[in-house]
């Protein structure tokens, strides 16, 4: 099953200077895209066999692959809702449960189950997996309905020491920091199976 993921990544040697083109935008993504692939089948083996060869869109005005120097307030606007936006599909998941379990006559979730429950003691007739897959990312692990995905270095705003934040929530100080400096980063868009 391929899916895609918004990865937000340290943008290293790319400035506005040198992404003066279509080609060379083309070229950035080419590489930033063949770095994430190398570092993410790595690390996460199971989740990530494959990093598809896709192009996002390269425009300016792309959401597909937003560079923070040229668009922070794009970069901004999704680290504000970084962790909410896999919270709130969580919660999302579990009211279309509540929902399937109030229209077969259900008044909570547990007696729905409870009754789904066949003859071998497994759980029959009722799909879990969106709202499982949903639940791992509510808890920081890569899965199917995870909306993005962070591979990135950081500062400590007081320390200066530098950090790695690598997962599907960010941590506070990750946040902060690149709500100062979003010039920093970028954040592309990657299908994979």
């Amino acid at each position: 099953m391929s899916c895609s993921i918004r990865v937000l990544t340290n943008v290293d040697e790319w400035s506005k200077e040198t992404l003066s083109d279509p080609e060379t935008r083309k070229k950035a993504a080419e590489e930033i895209r063949e770095s994430l692939r190398i570092n993410l089948e790595e690390e996460y083996p199971g989740e990530i066999w494959y990093v598809r060869e896709c192009m996002p869109d390269v425009s300016l005005d792309s959401d597909e692959l937003i560079f923070g120097f040229e668009r922070p307030e794009a970069i901004c606007k999704t680290v504000e809702n970084w962790n909410l936006k896999s919270t709130k599909n969580c919660i999302n998941q579990m009211k279309k449960l509540e929902d399937q379990a109030r229209d077969k006559g259900f008044q909570t979730l547990s007696a729905y189950l409870e009754s789904a429950i066949n003859d071998d003691g497994n759980i029959s007739g009722v799909s879990l997996y969106s709202l499982r897959k949903a639940l791992d990312a509510a808890d920081d692990m890569l899965s199917a309905e995870s909306p993005y995905l962070a591979q990135i270095q950081y500062k400590d705003i007081k320390s200066a020491y530098s950090y790695d934040c690598k997962g599907v929530r960010l941590d506070p100080e990750a946040k902060a920091y690149i709500l100062e400096h979003p010039e920093e980063y970028v954040l592309i868009e990657i299908a994979y199976d």
